[in-house]
């Protein structure tokens, strides 16, 4: 594979690595364009894609900086960079929505958890739908459990006083919902790409780490 060409199969992680880090790392630009609720009612609905992708402190930003990787670790050839690219400005738009509507209470918001939820079901969905159960299921009851407990009980214990500020559990519900429902709206024949071939041992990235 030429550099330019493993650049380019990894644009789905640089590119939300990079803008993240960005917005991230100038402290200005958090404070500035994080989703706040009553600025986006009067015209600046870009804070709906710019307070996902700043972050309230260093741990946070880590947290899901890791979950990203882990994420690109796992499922980066389960479809291309493109298809990743745009489940991510989709489930960006539906999660940044989901918390206009349907939490009116949510004064303001930082991090990009809500997409990575989105980003984990959607990928465990599309697993499915090629056919790899043996380790989807599992992975998908764990993630299905941890939802169900965040909806019922509460964010994990100690995780606010990690990332610094209250953990917004509705963002990782509407993030999950729309990971389920763009991987199930979209066919399995544009899922397959060059990068979804298993590596020299007939493995799946996913069935590499987990077996």
């Amino acid at each position: 594979m030429t550099s330019q060409r493993l650049f380019t199969s990894h644009l789905g992680l640089l590119v939300p690595l990079l803008l993240i880090s960005i917005f991230s790392l100038i402290p200005e630009l958090s404070g500035e364009l994080r989703y706040q609720r009553n600025e986006i009612l009067i015209g600046e609905w870009w804070r709906i894609y710019s307070g996902q992708l700043g972050h309230m402190s260093i741990n946070h930003l880590l947290l899901n900086l890791g979950g990203l990787v882990i994420f690109w670790l796992l499922f980066s050839r389960t479809t291309s960079s493109t298809i990743w690219l745009l489940v991510i400005a989709l489930t960006m738009t539906t999660t940044g929505l989901g918390l206009l509507w349907l939490s009116p209470q949510l004064e303001w918001y930082l991090g990009f958890s809500g997409v990575l939820h989105a980003l984990f079901f959607c990928a465990l969905i599309f697993e499915l739908k090629l056919g790899r159960r043996s380790t989807t299921i599992p992975l998908l009851m764990l993630l299905l459990a941890k939802l169900t407990w965040e909806m019922l009980i509460g964010a994990t214990p100690g995780s606010a006083e990690l990332i610094g500020g209250n953990v917004v559990v509705d963002a990782h519900l509407y993030g999950a919902l729309s990971g389920i429902a763009i991987a199930t709206l979209i066919p399995s024949r544009l899922i397959r790409s060059q990068h979804s071939h298993p590596d020299q041992n007939g493995l799946h990235p996913i069935e590499r780490h987990f077996s």
